[in-house]
């Protein structure tokens, strides 16, 4: 009896610490929030989770609130327009790449995916994972969705070596020459972006100010962008940019396509990615500008890459057109602009860490007492020595 009491103290003081641990972290779980992994509609067959549409929201949150002020009702509205345009698109890739052969599994990709992971982290954050990670928090990204965005970027790469390959875009250095002179065009422009905070009237009379020195000849575009009147420094060599149909936002590409050479635009009324990597309302003032023969030798590979893409981006567009967005009831439930945050499943990982910790305790504990009782009952019928005989 008295061995059976002490192995029952055991055991129940190792339930008591399983017990104490999921307390523990149960009440470090109280915030609300909805698993990663959360299914929120289906598109082409696929699963659409909650971590996704987190990301987007937290992507489009500030043209959202600008274009909708406080207006909940309409920013919902707004973001499931823009959450739905997002994920055809993507969806459209991932189906253009299984009709190439080339599917998506994180598992067939692990290796490459750690690689690209690496260097992203290496390039951007110095190497250092903590900044790395208080950075991808901040957006709202969970580490599995930043692993499928690598790995389709990775699978999307397969697509500008398999259309060569098949035929589908030039392939000789001629007849991809020939491409970009017909498919791109020049262009510099000015951009204020409309970020929080800003006076979007403001703005446009300065955008006004500035599409009136140039109209009169009082001012060359260089002139102005030197004298800041854009915002945007995404152009470091100072040669404009050079655009082919497909790789930019609507509205900027027709106004940029319209001009002849040396001609400028309207103030247009767009979206941009501003200097913190977010996407905003802005405005720009665009002016076109004859192709650079010097510019298309030194970025020939660069060109060439980006009238591939603008191809596949058509195909992508026809598919894209093909594919809707499913949301289930969960989705449909959702205060878009006010969503519970994203739980990574650490959480989850804690608790099955404490239970296993707790359970090897008392597996461990339990061996222990009865090896313990055992040795003590081995010596009460130890035999008595028999001492010789001198």
């Amino acid at each position: 009896m008295k061995q059976h009491s002490i192995l029952f103290r055991f055991l129940s003081l190792s339930l008591a610490i399983i017990c104490l641990a999921l307390t523990l972290c149960a009440c470090g779980n109280k915030e609300d929030t909805v698993d990663e992994k959360t299914v929120v509609g289906t598109i082409d067959g696929k699963d659409v989770y909650y971590d996704e549409i987190y990301y987007l929201v937290k992507g489009y949150e500030e043209v959202v609130k600008n274009s909708c002020g406080d207006d909940t009702g309409k920013q919902n509205e707004k973001y499931r327009t823009l959450i739905a345009e997002n994920i055809t698109e993507t969806y459209a890739m991932l189906h253009l790449c299984e009709a190439m052969g080339v599917t998506y599994n994180e598992k067939d990709w692990e290796d490459q995916i750690d690689e690209q992971a690496d260097a992203y982290i290496t390039n951007f954050f110095e190497g250092n994972e903590d900044d790395f990670r208080a950075s991808r928090e901040e957006q709202g990204l969970t580490e599995r969705y930043f692993r499928y965005i690598l790995g389709t970027e990775l699978i999307y790469e397969e697509l500008l070596t398999l259309y060569p390959e098949k035929g589908l875009v030039p392939s000789t250095e001629a007849e991809i020459r020939a491409a970009i002179k017909k498919n791109f065009i020049h262009v510099y422009h000015l951009a204020l972006f409309n970020d929080e905070g800003d006076d979007a009237e403001k703005n446009y009379a300065k955008m006004e100010t500035a599409l009136g020195m140039l109209r009169s000849g009082e001012s060359s575009m260089y002139d102005l962008i030197s004298k800041g009147y854009t915002e945007d420094f995404s152009d470091p060599s100072g040669k404009g940019y050079y655009i082919v149909k497909g790789t930019m936002e609507e509205s900027y590409e027709k106004a940029a396509f319209d001009l002849d050479v040396l001609e400028i635009s309207d103030i247009v009324v767009s979206q941009g990615t501003n200097n913190v990597n977010q996407l905003v309302p802005c405005y720009y003032i665009i002016q076109r500008f004859a192709l650079d023969e010097e510019y298309i030798e030194e970025n020939f590979y660069e060109l060439q890459t980006e009238y591939y893409g603008s191809v596949i981006s058509k195909d992508m567009e026809e598919i894209r057109a093909t594919l809707t967005f499913e949301p289930n009831d969960f989705y449909n439930s959702l205060d878009l602009s006010n969503l519970p945050k994203v739980e990574e499943g650490t959480t989850a990982k804690i608790v099955w860490i404490c239970v296993g910790v707790g359970c090897a305790v008392l597996i461990a504990g339990a061996v222990t007492t009865v090896v313990i009782l055992k040795k003590k009952h081995a010596k009460k019928n130890l035999p008595v020595q028999k001492r010789s005989k001198t």
